[in-house]
């Protein structure tokens, strides 16, 4: 048991250490900036970080999330990312001592979770991201065992075909980026995952907006669905990944 503790313990290291790095991701697409160069700084006094600023959760627990120079705050979406990336490497590691597979979630997860950062702060998803998570997709499929490449490729093409049309049409409801990050789902899925991943992403967006709704009512505020603009990204990325980890309903074979 202490083994199994151990190992997730590291997990969770690990997977703040590679969340640090999907955070500047996150944090530097948006801008058109190169995710390489400069090297890691503070975006206020512009100071170069070194080794102890870069320890993952440093600058939160012993830094109190300001700057250690300047003492300006850092932005909170490098911890999100850490803790976010730290969870997901947990679930990896109970998942790999159940006998479960976790390349193929790993690298969407990857994607998924600077897109998701971004979509919630930007209310956008860069094709960057999103066709590279695509082109990945389909790359791991040659990869595995039987007809990975075939479905992975129709499954892409569906998912484009479907929601791509919408996104052109009806651009105020379904952004592009929303369209195209579907299609990347499918290259890890199949036609079958992006319908399970279509209804547990709608699913849980109808959920969170309802519950938006009641707790602006609840605080005594007017609440309108039709007004609420609600990034479709982070939903995506929760539907797209339990498509992957979940066994399809015997309904969608």
């Amino acid at each position: 048991m202490w083994t199994d503790f151990a190992f997730l313990v590291a997990l969770f290291f690990l997977g703040t250490v590679w969340g640090s790095f999907l955070g500047v991701l996150a944090d530097r697409i948006p801008r058109g900036e190169s995710f390489l160069f400069p090297p890691s700084h503070c975006n206020t006094c512009k100071r170069k970080l070194n080794l102890l600023d870069l320890l993952p959760l440093y600058a939160w627990i012993i830094g109190k999330g300001r700057c250690r120079i300047c003492q300006s705050p850092i932005d909170r979406q490098t911890l999100y990312s850490e803790l976010l990336t730290a969870a997901f490497f947990v679930l990896l590691g109970l998942i790999h001592q159940n006998g479960g597979s976790i390349l193929k979630p790993f690298i969407f997860g990857s994607f998924a979770i600077p897109l998701s950062l971004i979509d919630l702060r930007h209310y956008r998803l860069p094709h960057k991201l999103t066709i590279s998570a695509m082109i990945s997709g389909i790359f791991l499929s040659l990869f595995l065992p039987g007809d990975q490449f075939r479905t992975s490729i129709e499954a892409s093409v569906a998912a484009l075909l479907f929601l791509v049309p919408i996104a052109y049409i009806k651009p105020n409801a379904l952004g592009m980026g929303d369209a195209i990050f579907f299609g990347a789902i499918g290259s890890f899925t199949s036609i079958q995952g992006i319908l399970l991943a279509l209804i547990i992403a709608s699913g849980a967006a109808i959920l969170a907006s309802l519950s938006w709704s009641f707790w602006e009512y609840s605080r005594g505020r007017k609440a309108s669905i039709k007004t609420l603009r609600i990034p479709f990204g982070p939903f995506l990325s929760l539907g797209g990944l339990m498509a992957i980890l979940l066994p399809f309903p015997q309904f969608l074979t």
